[in-house]
C-alpha cells in the first residue's frame, strides 16, 4: 500500500477536525442531493421525508460512527480524509435511493473517479485491480440486468446500481466485489423479508438495491482497513 504522509496534527486536535469535515461534507451532500432529486424527478417536493431535516438524523449518525472509526483506524491522514469522503457520500447516496429510488449520476460518477485518483499509486488497492474494478463492477450488474430482463420481461435492477458498483470497484478493488455483492444481497433479503412479515411490502413489490451496496461497500471498506 502506498503510503501518504500522515499531517502533522495534534491528536486532540484530529479528531474535531475530521468530524468538522465529515458534518461540512454531509450537510453539502444533502444540499446538493437535494436539488438533483428536483431535476431529476421535478414532482417531489419540498414534502418530501427526503427533505425533511428531522429525517437525516440516520445520516448525521451514520457518518459520524463511520468518521470515528476511519480516524481511530488511519490518524489524521489524507487516505483517511479520502475514506470519510467515500463513507460519506454512499451514507448519502443509499438515504436518497431509500426514499426516492434515485442514484443520481453526479455523486455516483466523481465517487467513481476519485476512487480510481485515489488509487492512481496504490492507495488502497492498486491502480490495476481499481480500474477491473470499476468495470467488474458495471459489467457485472449490467450482465445480470439483462438477463433478469430476457428471463421475466421485467427491470430487476436500475442502471444507477451499475454505476455505484463500478465507483466500489474502482475504491475497493475487484476482489473485493463478491463481497460487497454478497453482503449487500444478504442484507437485502433479511430486510426484505422483516418488511414482509411486517406487511408494508406486498409480493412483487420492488425495492431498491442501492442503500444494501452502499452499506456493503462501507462494510468491506472499514474490514479491509482494520
Amino acid at each position: 500500500m502506498w503510503e501518504w504522509e500522515p499531517w502533522g496534527l495534534n491528536p486532540a486536535a484530529s479528531l474535531p477536525a475530521a468530524l468538522m469535515w465529515s458534518w461540512g461534507l454531509t450537510w453539502l451532500l444533502r444540499q446538493a442531493a437535494r436539488r438533483l432529486v428536483e431535476q431529476i424527478n421535478p414532482r417531489v417536493t419540498v414534502n418530501s421525508p427526503l427533505f425533511d431535516f428531522s429525517g437525516h438524523t440516520p445520516v448525521w449518525l451514520l457518518t459520524t460512527l463511520t468518521t470515528l472509526i476511519t480516524v481511530w483506524l488511519l490518524g489524521p491522514t489524507p487516505v483517511g480524509l479520502a475514506v470519510i469522503v467515500f463513507n460519506n457520500v454512499l451514507v448519502t447516496l443509499g438515504w436518497v435511493d431509500a426514499r426516492t429510488g434515485l442514484l443520481p449520476d453526479l455523486l455516483t460518477l466523481p465517487l467513481l473517479w476519485l476512487g480510481l485518483l485515489v488509487n492512481l499509486n496504490g492507495a488502497l488497492t492498486p491502480l490495476p485491480d481499481a480500474v477491473i474494478g470499476a468495470i467488474a463492477g458495471y459489467l457485472w450488474l449490467w450482465i445480470t440486468f439483462h438477463v433478469f430482463f430476457k428471463i421475466t420481461g421485467k427491470a430487476g435492477i436500475g442502471q444507477g446500481d451499475f454505476k455505484l458498483l463500478a465507483a466500489l470497484g474502482a475504491w475497493l478493488g475487484w476482489m473485493a466485489l463478491p463481497w460487497v455483492l454478497l453482503l449487500a444481497s444478504i442484507t437485502a433479503l433479511v430486510w426484505a423479508g422483516i418488511m414482509k412479515m411486517r406487511g408494508h411490502l406486498k409480493r412483487g413489490q420492488a425495492i431498491s438495491f442501492g442503500p444494501y451496496l452502499a452499506a456493503g461497500g462501507i462494510a468491506i471498506m472499514l474490514y479491509l482497513l482494520a
